[in-house]
């Protein structure tokens, strides 16, 4: 029997240009017969049955399947249907893999045996397929919810493309935050108030949500926007405290000493040269990790991950700096460096705290706090230029808390949260008053002869009744909050016992403002995680296939936004010898299993990274 190219199957393109093939032969139920070359004869491959297929109908072979042999017919095509869905999954990273699919080259890849999908199924049934079931699941999350957005754009070379990556926040029964992917379609050109604003419109158009609250970084475009919507618009407490480090750095006298690490880091950023020279010498420390320190101040913690990686790797960033000319680090430096690498550790932690589905933005405040009080310590106990240093990042959070305590809208936010009651003093009766909705008596005049069986009067006493009552809950909250009756918990997890219960208004406004996150994202690394940043590609792509694009790759990274947005830069081991049983793969802590492999070659023996 000559064997079928697979290639051909499924493939009535292919027939004309290859007569001598049959239609017959392209059918998937030839995965479960065998055709006799010499006879018009089909033998199963799963039992000694035979039948005629003179006339070309396969239809007694189908029905020889689904009679005796159901389930391997229903598994073959759950198979069939699970390998589209990978293929398809593939093909978004990049629209040139599409070309591939009906490759012979690519069809060796899998056993003869495999019903492989063409390119024509792919992109005109499975893909409209997929992208509609992707799209009815997000709108069945986030319709009729109220949420809050996390908001941060990313911009090509050249400002021709900005892609905006939007996280849609919400609460679940848990008391903690859900985050959601939003794909939108990119706008032209760089980013303005006004396609941003057209964004947000356009999400609370389609899936009819009421936004609370819009999360930006310092940007000065979405902040724009945001104030033209009139939407609540915190601040990222993530930038907060990066821009307290950096501000705090700057003004420190013994700066200068940092100047080397971010030198030397955006050097190997630069420089492959003295990449190949840093990668051999940290193989030749024999160290377990070798990783790059960053340099870029616009990432959340870079700093503190600088310093971390130059302390880890000490010899072979001394010995890199000795072969350039460069003067070496002394003992005295590497001392002060750790100090500073503990001081700035509570950032670190504090920040990854807030990447955690159950920290909300009222509790920013306490983590400001409770860093105040870590420098106040160091203060106390630390001497040198170390306690300087402590000392302007003490002020620097303690000049920063008080947007978190003193704005009106956040003051609104915090009296949802009892710790917060507890804890800042602040006119919570007046706040609450105004929160609640009041009862408001009819527009009519009221009679001239005031009678106690009127139906105004009824409405009167209604009103006066409700307003007490609603007056009353706010008041015994406060009570109960002032006491200090051990509240410790998360304020969305206390509205959703049994003890929120007790204030049915209070508790169903907290329900509804509460689920906002501390922190915005990082657009980049997210991008960056999902594959997106192919420049060359998304260039020529349009505004549906970037969206397309964008809807099957945010499926895959589901609700780690966030724990994206601030890692620890790439670790990349060593490549282990053949008799370790262990992976040899790149370990990438930043993005998980979202590595794209492109990024990665050998050299020196070691595993390295594309820099950027």
């Amino acid at each position: 029997m000559t064997p079928i190219q697979p290639c051909l199957r499924e493939s009535k393109l292919s027939f004309s240009l290859f007569p001598f093939f049959s239609p017959i032969m392209v059918s998937s139920v030839w995965d479960h017969f065998t055709k006799d070359s010499y006879s018009d004869k089909a033998t199963c491959n799963l039992c000694p049955a035979t039948y005629c297929v003179k006339k070309g109908s396969t239809s007694n072979l189908w029905r020889h399947l689904e009679q005796k042999h159901p389930y391997c017919l229903t598994t073959s095509q759950a198979e069939f249907d699970q390998l589209c869905e990978k293929i398809l999954r593939l093909c978004t990273l990049d629209k040139l893999l599409e070309r591939i699919i009906d490759r012979p080259e690519f069809h060796a890849l899998f056993p003869s045996s495999t019903r492989i999908p063409t390119r024509y199924h792919l992109l005109k049934v499975v893909k409209p397929s997929m992208e509609a079931a992707l799209r009815e699941a997000l709108y069945q999350r986030l319709h009729d919810k109220r949420v809050s957005l996390s908001v941060d754009h990313w911009t090509m070379e050249g400002g021709s493309m900005t892609l905006y990556c939007i996280n849609a926040n919400l609460a679940n029964h848990k008391g903690e935050l859900e985050s959601q992917l939003i794909p939108v379609s990119p706008s032209m050109g760089p980013p303005s108030p006004s396609s941003l604003r057209q964004t947000i419109d356009e999400i609370r158009m389609e899936f009819n949500v009421e936004i609370a609250a819009v999360v930006t970084p310092s940007d000065q475009s979405l902040a724009e926007a945001v104030k033209e919507t009139g939407i609540f618009n915190p601040l990222c407490a993530a930038h907060e405290l990066h821009e307290a480090v950096k501000t705090a750095v700057e003004g420190w006298s013994h700066s200068s000493i940092l100047h080397p690490i971010i030198e030397f880091a955006r050097s190997l950023n630069n420089s492959s040269t003295l990449r190949e020279q840093y990668f051999a010498l940290c193989t030749d420390c024999c160290l377990k990790q070798v990783g790059v320190p960053e340099y870029d101040d616009a990432r959340w913690g870079s700093l503190f991950h600088s310093i971390e990686r130059v302390n880890e790797q000490w010899m072979a960033v001394n010995a890199t700096l000795k072969l350039n000319g460069s003067p070496a680090l002394s003992d005295d430096t590497r001392l002060l460096l750790i100090k500073i690498s503990y001081l700035l550790k509570p950032f670190h932690d504090f920040t990854t705290k807030m990447c955690s589905p159950s920290c909300l933005l009222t509790e920013v405040p306490f983590i400001f706090k409770e860093i105040s009080h870590i420098m106040q310590s160091y203060m106390d106990d630390e001497t040198g230029p170390i306690v300087e240093l402590a000392e302007l990042l003490r002020n620097e959070v303690q000049r920063r808390t008080v947007y978190y305590t003193e704005n009106e809208s956040m003051k609104k936010l915090l009296f949802f949260d009892p710790r917060a009651v507890e804890m800042f003093p602040s006119d919570w009766l007046s706040i609450g008053a105004s929160l609640l909705p009041r009862v408001s008596l009819p527009s009519s005049s009221p009679p001239s002869t005031p009678s106690s069986s009127s139906p105004y009067s009824w409405c009167e006493k209604r009103v006066k009744r409700e307003e007490n009552t609603a007056d009353d809950e706010v008041e015994k909250y406060i009570y109960e909050c002032k006491r200090g009756s051990s509240i410790n918990t998360n304020p969305l997890q206390y509205w959703t016992s049994p003890r929120g219960s007790f204030y049915p208004r209070i508790r169903e406004l907290a329900l509804k403002a509460l689920p906002v996150p501390p922190m915005s994202i990082h657009a980049q690394r997210i991008f960056r995680a999902a594959g997106l940043l192919d420049m060359d590609h998304l260039s020529d792509s349009t505004a549906k296939e970037v969206n397309s694009r964008l809807l099957f790759r945010f499926s895959e990274i589901g609700e780690k936004a966030r724990e994206i947005s601030y890692l620890p830069p790439k670790t990349l081991v060593p490549q282990r010898s053949f008799t370790d049983n262990r992976p040899s793969s790149p370990v990438d802590e930043t993005f998980g299993n979202f590595t794209d492999d492109s990024d990665f070659e050998e050299t020196n023996g070691v595993v390295k990274e594309e820099i950027y």
